[in-house]
Formats: C-alpha cells, structure tokens, sequence
C-alpha cells in the first residue's frame, strides 16, 4: 500500500546548506533501503521517491504550492525509477 512521508528540514540556517545535506541523504537512504530488501525474502521491496524543494516565499506563497513542487519532483523520481527498471527501451528520449 503506498504512503507519502514529508520531512521538512529546517537546519542549518542557510537554505543552500539544508538543501545539500538532504540531496547527500538521499542515496545513503537508497542504499539502506536496498540492504533492507537484500537482507530476507519478504515477499515485497520498499521503494521510494524523493521530491527535494527549497522553500522560496515568491515560488511558494502557501504551503500548498511548497507541497504541489514536492509532489511534482517526488512524481517525476518515480517515473525515472520505473523506467529505469524496465529497461532501455523504455526510457524516454
């Protein structure tokens, strides 16, 4: 059954810098998640996607545009990771 986790960072104080450490976790966490699938015969695997936004008040004036860019970004991980496991001649041009 599919879910949906929001983390919103709010250190260091500089965006930049928030924005960095949370595109270096990113493939740390894939490859937990990978050992994690590798380890027993669940009878499924953990996948996930992943929308990283830094929050700018003129592109994100509610919190509903800040989460609909997330969504967006997440959407599009997913798409890459579906393609990516079909294949070449699945991806896109």
């Amino acid at each position: 059954m599919p879910s949906a986790v929001v983390v919103i960072l709010r250190l260091p104080p500089r965006p930049v810098m928030a924005l960095t450490i949370a595109r270096d976790s990113r493939p740390k966490f894939a490859t937990a998640v990978e050992a994690w699938n590798a380890a027993k015969d669940r009878g499924y695997n953990l996948a996930f996607s992943h929308g990283i936004v830094s929050y700018d008040p003129v592109r994100h004036p509610s919190i509903e545009q800040l989460l609909a860019e997330g969504d967006a970004l997440m959407y599009r991980s997913k798409l890459g990771r579906r393609a990516k496991a079909a294949g070449p001649e699945m991806a896109t041009p």
